[in-house]
């Protein structure tokens, strides 16, 4: 069970991971009191999947493979000194960058920190072929502890976006994100107003924020949910 804290990280935009170990990202409540998550942000192969309830995926099963069970943790990848030498970054305990650019063992065999690399900013670092920063036994902040991965860009955020109506008084239709099973993606879905009026679960959904005025502004919601930039 995922605690408050875990919860509101969550919904304040950190990852999560499935039961099944995939990587997901809160997007919101649907119009009919579900939830959607994006899934299979680890591979690039994202679709929208709808949830019963906030970290439960079916609310008829105890268990499901796609139930939110905590928070993603990148797995850091294993410093390998092929690699490195052929050009890829690596990265520092200080979580600073470096490059790794030649390897002297043959110049000079009785050494150990035969790495030779360089920061950003110009300075020369030695290693051993484990990464070990070369003037410490012990761990140091220049060591090198693995890959160095380019930091995911930052999505554009909704400050410049259409907010969600809260009243729902003059308004003869409104629309709602809602997931299109046949496309796999979420897409804007209309609500016309009943001929008796709007019903008291309209206005409680439109006071939660769910509604938007008008088509146009719901799909700029949608586009930012899912990360398209259609700007």
């Amino acid at each position: 069970m995922l605690s408050e804290k875990e919860i509101e990280a969550l919904k304040n935009g950190a990852y999560g991971v499935t039961r099944d170990g995939r990587k997901v990202k809160y997007l919101g409540e649907n119009v009919v009191g579900g939830h959607f998550w994006l899934e299979g942000l680890e591979d690039n192969k994202v679709k929208v999947i709808s949830y019963d309830r906030f970290d439960h995926y079916y609310i008829g099963r105890n268990q499901s493979p796609y139930d939110i069970v905590g928070l993603w943790e990148d797995k850091l990848e294993p410093f390998t000194p092929e690699k490195a030498l052929a050009g890829e970054p690596v990265l520092l305990r200080d979580g600073e960058k470096a490059f790794v650019i030649s390897d002297i063992k043959s110049l000079v065999p009785i050494s150990d920190y035969s790495l030779v690399g360089i920061t950003p900013n110009g300075t020369l670092l030695r290693w051993n072929c484990e990464g070990s920063y070369w003037l410490t036994t012990d761990e140091d902040e220049l060591d090198i502890i693995g890959m160095w991965k380019e930091p995911e860009p930052v999505k554009p955020n909704a400050d410049g976006l259409p907010k969600p109506i809260r009243d729902l008084m003059g308004l003869e239709e409104v629309w709602h994100v809602a997931l299109d099973v046949i496309l796999d993606k979420l897409t804007p879905s209309v609500v016309v107003k009943p001929s008796i009026g709007w019903a008291s679960w309209h206005h409680t959904r439109a006071s939660n924020g769910v509604y938007y005025a008008s088509k146009e502004n719901c799909q700029k919601a949608c586009d930012l949910l899912t990360g398209v930039d259609n700007g």
